[in-house]
């Protein structure tokens, strides 16, 4: 009897805990969503979900990791094409850019070019109406 009351309390705090979980993220997503920030006209949209804070720090750390690469950036219709020097950890580090951004800025295109023999890297940002502007507003070195 003592293990089975051990058990019921075990099995409330679990259940509890995941009614908590679950509404702090559906918190989470709410907020996000009252933070988007969206560039483009009406029959758009182009948002990304991060909060201020998060685009702040996005800034701050994720970008300036691969901006020192960048040798030249050419305006498309639709979005740029960056070209990067191809550096033993540059790769790595826009993997990483292109997994993070490809979840809170789903609009995104991303085409990723690697040369042989260490030649340049290319990474092409494109997508609908409304998408160079937020790229050149979020990505483009200050």
């Amino acid at each position: 009897m003592k293990y089975l009351a051990i058990l019921l309390i075990i099995l409330i705090s679990v259940a509890l805990l995941g009614i908590f979980y679950y509404e702090e993220n559906l918190y989470s997503k709410k907020q996000r969503l009252k933070n988007v920030k969206s560039v483009g006209s009406e029959n758009s949209f182009v948002a990304c979900t991060l909060t201020s804070y998060e685009l702040i720090e996005r800034r701050k750390t994720l970008l300036p990791a691969i901006q020192p690469f960048i040798e030249d950036i050419k305006e498309l219709e639709n979005g740029y094409l960056f070209k990067f020097r191809n550096d033993d950890d540059l790769l790595p580090k826009l993997l990483e850019v292109i997994d993070i951004e490809s979840i809170c800025c789903s609009f995104l295109e991303f085409n990723l070019k690697v040369e042989a023999n260490k030649g340049p890297i290319w990474l092409q940002l494109t997508g609908q109406k409304g998408t160079k502007e937020f790229i050149k507003e979020n990505f483009m070195p200050n």
